[in-house]
């Protein structure tokens, strides 16, 4: 990841996780226990290489967006491929893909993704059409990182994110 992402990207506060190592402006997490904010439970996330092992920060977060967007880090076929989402057999999409949601927004996508463990949530949002990354990261259990990204991008552009309302058959649902 350090060799093939992150260097070539910029990402220089990114790094594998060690408890042991100070870390420069890293957050201490906090949750919500019978109405009162107590710190988040320690939990050594160092093993968890691929899910949840780093810690990073927004600006490279929107590096790596931007380097997705660029196509610094895939060919536009590959990509292409990961933007595109899965359907079941019976032809429904599941608005996933090869490790992206791809979430439909105004009869386009964006990609999506998400993290969360103790301490910490994040989201990442990637409006390919729009030219735009963005993202949030949140040091309260049980938050949802998604209302102030929804929020972000109606201030910037002017308008609300209009995501599709639920529906059981997403192949009939409207843009």
């Amino acid at each position: 990841m350090r060799q093939h992402v992150w260097l070539p990207l910029g990402m220089a506060n990114t790094r594998m996780d060690d408890p042991l190592d100070v870390i420069p402006n890293r957050v201490r997490g906090y949750q919500l226990v019978n109405g009162q904010v107590k710190n988040s439970e320690f939990i050594d996330i160092s093993s968890r290489f691929a899910a949840g092992g780093t810690r990073s920060t927004i600006p490279d977060l929107l590096k790596f967006a931007k380097g997705v967007m660029e196509g610094k880090l895939l060919k536009n076929d590959t990509m292409n491929v990961m933007a595109t989402s899965l359907s079941t057999r019976a032809g429904r999409l599941t608005n996933y893909s090869l490790g992206w949601e791809t979430t439909p927004y105004n009869g386009r996508y964006m990609l999506v993704h998400s993290g969360g463990q103790q301490e910490t949530r994040t989201l990442l949002y990637i409006l390919p059409s729009r030219k735009m990354g963005l993202a949030v990261g949140v040091n309260f259990e049980g938050s949802n990182p998604g209302v102030y990204l929804d929020r972000l991008f109606q201030v910037l552009t002017g308008a609300p994110l209009a995501l599709n309302v639920y529906s059981s058959d997403k192949v009939k649902a409207t843009a």
